[in-house]
């Protein structure tokens, strides 16, 4: 996708007209995982690509049967995991 359309290209209005959005959605206890798909997105599609950290994952049906994903993220988790998106150089992590 990256090869076809490129970096996420923003108008001055803030309407997304072309690109690569990539969305992440952080799951509770994977903090390591979080870090290594963003290393991957760095390093294998772009510095530049524009990286949605979502915490919207709720648990639900059977995951209070998996205790690693059986609560929501917490703030502590979604803050570390945008921080090191920034850290890493991918500036164009944001957030929700």
């Amino acid at each position: 996708m990256q090869r076809q359309v490129g970096d996420l290209h923003i108008d001055k209005n803030g309407i997304a007209r072309r690109g690569l959005l990539i969305r992440h959605l952080a799951m509770p206890s994977c903090g390591e995982d979080t870090k290594n798909i963003l290393k991957f997105v760095r390093d294998e599609v772009s510095e530049k690509a524009f990286v949605n950290i979502m915490a919207q994952y709720y648990p639900f049906f059977k995951a209070c049967e998996h205790e690693e994903i059986s609560r929501k993220i917490t703030n502590k988790e979604y803050t570390e995991a945008l921080e090191y998106a920034r850290s890493i150089g991918l500036t164009r992590a944001a957030s929700h």
